[in-house]
């Protein structure tokens, strides 16, 4: 059965405080019909503890002449014999000894299954005078041995004698910190002050720091412990806090409640900054004022009116406003590098995670994850790829399979119309990445002076990929020519032939004839493009024999490594 609520202080107004106390419906859960004495709820001092002895207790605010309460027993499960349990209950005056005592009479739990004992065995107890402050009802067994009160219950508490004293709330003060503007973010504190006030049951401190909109997280609680002073029912406390992760506006309350039910509390407003955080966050800073902070594993970042401010070891790097929407948005983690300038205008910001774009273009601002940013930066680097132009997306259970994990489009500055966007995309159970774009790397297109266009063809290149620590690594390496080329003087630097070329004879050693790489009609058709007709012939050794051709010279090198 669900506990309703812990009865402690709130019958101090009508002069009795209750100990280990869980208020139960009985009408609740798997019911108990007419158990309690009136109504159906009643309390107990055991709730969910195994072999508990503790008795039911309660502290009378003024003497009282009488005391009575019921008793019962509720569920207690399989026993593997029949046993019996006497209710008893004792009270006490104020140096602690016992006034007087009542027993209820015998009762036999059944084995195997109990059957519940209703809450109708009345216990009292009466004093020639008021001299009772404190009653115990607690379960015996036939030998007057304490047995486990886990299933005892009491209901309907009845008491005469002196009034309660008037209620008062306490007064409380916090000497230390003052308000202000402290940096709690590197070492401890202390929270001092004093609480003025007549039997005062408990005193919390409480911290609350400065927080993201939506979060769930908890405030600090602590019980506070009291130290008297010599002036009657005066009290001074010191509670040693830990730093405070977060960065921002931190409010700490001090609370005392008394047997009464009433509170009195006190707290200080604080903000707590980095040295290096306030120089660019606050109300009158470039970043405007603070508003919360983000607190990660490797940094804090103070989300600020005009932008994010990172602080991590002494390392300060700031967070445009236009890439802090989308960096709260996804778990980018602390950035590894101020935002630069990028081709088309775009400013990139990397982070952990991922690398964070500001367009530019149509206000759009989206995210590259790390897998995509580190075959970005091996194949040419954004200039290559070109601008994101959405986030990237995941396919993950659309038809047919294999699934794509991450696919995303990218777009070059000043691409021709019709020209196509170049993509990423993780696919595959066995998952590859696979680099697509019209022209590569374009690096061989400059070289050649040549012009992207909508028919340039689409080199698409491939690489495996494998999973760890929850995340895609690639093994992306940039294309090279392949092994070194055998007898490569011979037959492709020089000839062991003197070629005529418009009446010159030409030396037959390197480096006195074309260097760059020739095409042999007989073996290949010549490849379209910007080439000049020399009127060379070369010679062409294989396993086919040797064939003789007319060799055409590009305007500029190719690379080939």
């Amino acid at each position: 059965m669900p506990v309703q609520v812990y009865v402690e202080a709130q019958y101090g107004g009508k002069g009795v405080l209750f100990l280990n106390a869980a208020a139960i419906d009985y009408s609740a859960g798997i019911p108990i019909p007419g158990f309690a004495h009136s109504g159906t709820k009643a309390v107990t001092a055991c709730y969910a503890a195994e072999f508990c002895r503790v008795p039911f207790r309660m502290n009378f605010l003024a003497p009282q002449s009488r005391v009575r309460v019921w008793a019962g027993y509720s569920d207690g499960g399989v026993i593997p014999e029949n046993i019996t349990r006497i209710v008893q209950m004792r009270a006490f005056d104020a140096g602690g000894q016992e006034v007087g005592r009542a027993n209820s009479a015998p009762f036999t739990l059944v084995a195997p299954r109990p059957v519940p004992v209703p809450i109708r065995l009345p216990l009292e107890v009466a004093s020639g005078s008021a001299n009772i402050v404190r009653a115990e009802v607690n379960l015996l067994d036939p030998g007057g041995a304490v047995a486990a009160t886990n299933d005892l219950a009491i209901d309907d508490v009845e008491f005469n004698g002196a009034p309660p004293p008037a209620p008062q709330a306490p007064v409380v003060s916090i000497t230390a910190p003052s308000s202000g503007t402290v940096d709690f973010t590197h070492s401890g504190f202390q929270v001092t002050g004093t609480v003025s006030g007549a039997e005062i049951l408990s005193t919390t401190l409480r911290v609350m720091p400065g927080e993201a909109p939506g979060s769930t997280r908890p405030p600090i609680v602590r019980q506070v412990s009291l130290v008297p002073t010599a002036q009657p029912n005066q009290h001074t406390f010191t509670a040693n806090m830990d730093a405070l992760s977060q960065l921002g506006r931190a409010v700490i309350t001090v609370t005392s409640v008394n047997v009464g039910g009433l509170s009195g509390s006190a707290f200080v407003e604080l903000f707590n900054a980095l040295p290096e955080i306030a120089e660019q966050c606050g109300p009158t800073q470039p970043f405007g004022e603070l508003r919360y902070s983000v607190t990660l594993s490797a940094c804090s970042v103070a989300v600020c009116a005009r932008g994010g401010i990172s602080a991590a070891n002494g390392t300060v790097r700031l967070i445009p406003l236009a890439i802090l929407p989308k960096w709260l948005q996804v778990p980018a983690g602390c950035p590894t590098r101020d935002a630069i300038g990028a081709v088309g205008g775009g400013q990139p910001q990397d982070f952990e995670r991922v690398r964070i774009i500001n367009t530019r273009v149509g206000g759009g601002v989206f995210y590259v994850p790390k897998v995509f940013v580190d075959a970005i930066d091996t194949l040419g680097g954004q200039a290559a790829t070109g601008l994101p132009v959405s986030d990237p997306q995941s396919f993950i259970g659309v038809t047919p399979r294999p699934p794509t994990w991450a696919f995303q489009r990218f777009r070059r500055f000043g691409a021709p119309a019709g020209a196509l966007d170049s993509t990423l995309e993780i696919r595959g159970d066995n998952p590859v990445l696979s680099v697509e774009g019209q022209g590569g790397d374009l690096f061989e297109f400059d070289i050649a002076e040549l012009e992207l266009s909508a028919g340039t063809p689409t080199i698409w290149q491939t690489f495996p990929c494998e999973v760890r620590n929850g995340e895609f690594v690639c093994n992306v390496r940039p294309p090279s020519s392949g092994p070194p080329l055998a007898n490569a003087n011979p037959d492709f630097c020089g000839s062991p032939l003197e070629v005529p070329v418009i009446g010159y004879r030409f030396p037959r050693e390197f480096p006195w004839v074309p260097k760059q790489w020739v095409a042999v009609e007989d073996d290949h058709a010549n490849t379209p493009g910007p080439w000049l007709d020399t009127g060379l012939q070369a010679r062409s050794t294989g396993a086919t024999g040797t064939k003789i051709g007319r060799v055409r010279r590009m305007k500029k090198p190719f690379r080939t490594g």
